[in-house]
């Protein structure tokens, strides 16, 4: 765990983890196709493996089973659109996606796909808890995406970039790094 998801779980416990999220909402091309979006949330969930993590019951530790455990399908929701009544709708598909997320069954993302229709731009919300992501990594995700759907929409197989830095590591860093002398020195 990362000292930020150690202090949410003191605040919010287990029961109530996946209500701190981050999310963002970004414009797609009109014509998205679900299936291509499902297999392409598949690749950045397979490259970014604390997505598919889930809460052990103390909520001491996240657990990452192995990708093909993960059914991500499950995770994503396609939603019409009209162009005229897209921003409540937005409201309201957020606080439903924030309702899905259950970190202790391993569901910490949500994408909603709000389709305006075939001759308009649509919508894609990405809600994340926020015990898996900062706002860091979720500039990294987006681009992750992005790429991941237009490699597999012009019928290529997905190879994004390998993570340099892995959760793991960069949990077990900090929690060293916080022990040290110049970090206990800004006490």
């Amino acid at each position: 765990m990362t000292p930020v998801a150690r202090e949410l779980l003191d605040r919010a416990g287990v029961d109530r983890a996946g209500e701190a999220v981050l999310s963002t909402l970004v414009t797609v091309p009109a014509g998205l196709d679900l299936e291509i979006l499902v297999s392409a949330v598949r690749a950045v969930v397979d490259r970014h493996e604390v997505l598919r993590a889930r809460l052990d019951p103390d909520g001491r530790q996240l657990i990452v089973p192995p990708g093909d455990e993960v059914d991500v399908r499950s995770w994503v929701r396609r939603v019409d659109a009209p162009l005229a009544d897209r921003s409540v709708l937005v409201e309201e598909q957020a606080r439903a996606a924030v309702s899905r997320l259950d970190p202790s069954a391993g569901v910490m993302t949500q994408v909603v796909w709000f389709d305006s229709g075939s001759g308009s731009s649509g919508l894609l919300l990405l809600v994340i808890a926020h015990l898996v992501v900062d706002t860091v990594s979720l500039r990294v995700l987006v681009p992750d995406l992005a790429e991941a759907y237009t490699t597999l929409a012009a019928g290529r197989d997905v190879a994004l970039q390998p993570v340099p830095t892995t959760f793991r590591h960069w949990a077990r860093a900090l929690a060293e790094d916080a022990n040290t002398t110049h970090r206990t020195a800004e006490l």
